[in-house]
C-alpha cells in the first residue's frame, strides 16, 4: 500500500490514475479497520486528487468513505472529514456548503499548516466569488497570518500568500471600484508586484505574480500588455507546463482574454480559451469563456465546424457537470433528512427529559429557566397558581397507586382543557403542581374555581389552589411561597366550609 506522501507525490506527478486512487480507497477501507486515524489522512488526498480530475466515480467513492469515517468520534478524523468535504464542494463548486465545512474547521481546528492556510486561501476564494468582499479581505490575512506563524518571510509559500492577497485586492477592485482605495495603497501594490519577480522566487508564484500584474494594469491603466499575456499562456499551454499554474479565479482571463486584439491574437484567443476551460487550475464559472470561444468561432464561416463541434463540447462539459451535481444534491438532500431526523430525535429527548412522564406536564426542573427566559421578561405580567390535589393519599391508601395516578390524570387533564397554549403547567410535587399563565389573577381565580367546581360534579373529585400576581420585578421564590400558603388557605377555608 501507498503512503499517503506516496500517493500526494503520484498525484502531483500525473502518474495515478483514477483506477489506481479506487484502488488506494479500498486499501484505506481496509486499513481504516485497523488504525483509523492513519487512514483518514490518505481523505485530503483523494480530494485533491479530484480537484485535478472532476471523476465522477471518485467523488463518489471519495463521499461514501467520508460516510464511514464519520461514526468516529475523534476530533483529527474529524478535521480530516470535514476538509475533505470542504475541497470537494470548492472544488464542484458548491460554495454554501463548502464554506459551511469551512466555518466548522475553523471550530474544530486544524491538523497541521496547510489544511489551515489551504482553507482560508479557499475561503477567500469562495468569498470574492460571492461578492462577499469583506470576508475576502479577512480571510486572506488571516492566511497572510497564519503563513507568517510557521515560515520565514523569504519562503516560497509566503510569498505566494502575498500574491493571492494583493491579487484577491485587484479583483475585489475590478468590481467595486471603490473598494481597494480604502483597503491598500496603490503605489505600494504595484512595487510588490514589480519587486517579486526575481530569480529567488519559485517559477508558479512568479506565473501567478504575472497575471496579477496584467489584470494590475488592465485594471488601473486600461490597458496591459497583451504579447506578454499571450506569451505567458502560449508558455503554459506547452507539454505540462500547466502544472506550474497555481489556482486562481477564472475572473482574471475572463477580462484579460475580452481585452485581447482578436484581429492580431485570433488564433491564440482560441487556444487560450480551449486551455481556459479545460484546465482544472482555472476555478470559478467559466461560461464568459465559452462564449467569447463562440464569438469568434461564428465571426468566420470557415470556423462552422469549429463551432459545432465546440457547441457538442461545451453541451458534453455540461452534462458531465449536471451529472455530478445531482450526485451532491442527492448526496446533501440524504444529509439533509438525516440531520432533519436527528433534530427531531434531539428535541423528542430534551423535550422528554424535561416533562413528568404521568402527566406529560413539564417538571420542576424547568419551571426556574422557565421564568427566567420567559416569564420574568413578560411586559404584561400574569399569575403564578398553587395547585395542590385534594385527598390524593386517601385515594392511594384506598384503592392503590394505580387508581391515584388515573386520578391525578383526570383532574390535570381538566385543567389542561382550559388554559390557553401560552400557559405552562409543572408538576412540582407528588400532588403539587404551578401553573403560570399571562391571564390576570381575577379571571383566573374564576376559572379556576369553575373547573373545581366541574370536577366535583363529575367524579367528586377537586383541589386547592393559591393565587399571586407578578410582574417584571417579581421573584419566583417569594411568589412561590405567598401561592402555597394562600393554597393551604384555600384548602382550609373549603375543609371548614364543608
Amino acid at each position: 500500500m501507498f503512503s499517503v506522501d506516496e500517493v500526494d507525490k503520484r498525484i502531483d506527478n500525473r502518474t495515478l490514475t483514477s483506477e489506481g486512487v479506487i484502488n488506494v480507497i479500498s486499501d484505506v477501507i481496509n486499513l481504516k479497520f485497523q488504525d483509523p486515524i492513519a487512514a483518514s489522512k490518505y481523505l485530503p488526498v483523494f480530494a485533491k486528487y479530484y480537484l485535478f480530475s472532476r471523476d465522477s466515480e471518485i467523488i463518489k467513492s471519495l463521499f461514501y468513505l467520508c460516510e464511514e469515517f464519520k461514526v468516529y468520534d475523534d476530533v483529527t478524523i474529524q478535521r480530516y472529514v470535514s476538509y475533505t468535504f470542504f475541497m470537494v464542494y470548492y472544488a464542484l463548486p458548491s460554495y454554501s456548503k463548502a464554506i459551511e465545512y469551512g466555518l466548522e474547521l475553523e471550530k474544530i481546528g486544524f491538523n497541521y499548516p496547510f489544511m489551515k492556510i489551504n482553507t482560508y486561501k479557499f475561503m477567500s476564494i469562495m468569498c470574492y466569488s460571492l461578492n462577499l468582499f469583506d470576508n475576502t479581505i479577512k480571510y486572506c490575512q488571516k492566511c497572510l497570518e497564519t503563513t507568517a506563524s510557521f515560515f520565514d518571510s523569504d519562503t516560497e509559500i509566503y510569498h505566494l500568500m502575498n500574491i493571492i492577497y494583493l491579487n484577491n485586492l485587484i479583483l475585489i477592485n475590478c468590481r467595486n471600484k471603490n473598494y481597494l482605495s480604502a483597503t491598500i495603497n496603490k503605489d505600494k501594490l504595484k512595487n510588490y508586484l514589480n519587486l517579486i519577480e526575481t530569480d529567488a522566487i519559485a517559477e508558479n508564484v512568479e506565473l501567478y505574480s504575472k497575471f496579477a500584474f496584467f489584470y494590475y494594469q488592465l485594471v488601473f491603466e486600461n490597458k496591459f500588455d497583451e504579447q506578454g499575456y499571450v506569451d505567458t499562456m502560449r508558455y503554459l499551454m506547452k507539454g505540462n507546463n500547466e502544472f506550474k499554474l497555481l489556482e486562481m479565479p477564472i475572473d482574471v482571463h475572463n477580462e484579460l482574454i475580452s481585452r485581447l486584439s482578436v484581429d492580431k491574437y485570433r488564433e491564440d484567443i482560441i487556444e487560450i480559451c480551449k486551455f481556459a476551460l479545460e484546465s482544472k487550475k482555472l476555478i470559478g464559472d467559466k461560461t464568459l469563456i465559452q462564449l467569447q470561444l463562440f464569438s469568434i468561432y461564428s465571426s468566420n464561416l470557415d470556423d462552422i465546424n469549429h463551432l459545432r463541434r465546440n457547441v457538442k463540447e461545451y453541451i458534453e462539459s455540461l452534462d458531465k457537470y449536471f451529472q455530478n451535481m445531482k450526485f451532491i444534491n442527492q448526496v446533501i438532500s440524504a444529509e439533509n433528512f438525516r440531520l432533519f431526523q436527528l433534530e427531531n430525535r434531539m428535541f423528542t429527548v430534551d423535550d422528554r427529559a424535561s416533562r413528568d412522564f404521568l402527566t406529560n406536564c413539564y417538571n420542576r426542573y424547568v419551571l426556574e429557566p422557565d421564568w427566567d427566559n420567559i416569564y420574568s421578561k413578560s411586559a404584561n405580567g400574569g399569575t403564578l397558581v398553587f395547585i395542590d390535589i385534594d385527598n390524593l393519599k386517601i385515594v392511594n391508601d384506598l384503592f392503590g397507586h394505580e387508581t391515584g395516578d388515573a386520578h391525578i390524570i383526570s383532574i390535570v387533564s381538566k385543567i389542561k382543557e382550559n388554559m390557553k397554549l401560552s400557559d405552562r403547567l409543572y408538576r412540582y410535587g407528588g400532588d403539587e403542581f404551578i401553573l403560570l399563565t399571562e391571564t390576570n389573577e381575577d379571571e383566573m381565580e374564576k376559572k379556576l374555581k369553575q373547573i373545581v367546581k366541574e370536577l366535583d360534579e363529575e367524579n367528586n373529585s377537586s383541589f386547592s389552589f393559591g393565587t399571586v400576581e407578578f410582574d417584571s420585578s417579581s421573584h419566583l421564590d417569594d411568589l412561590l411561597r405567598i401561592s402555597d400558603k394562600r393554597m393551604y388557605e384555600n384548602k382550609n377555608f373549603r375543609k371548614y366550609r364543608g
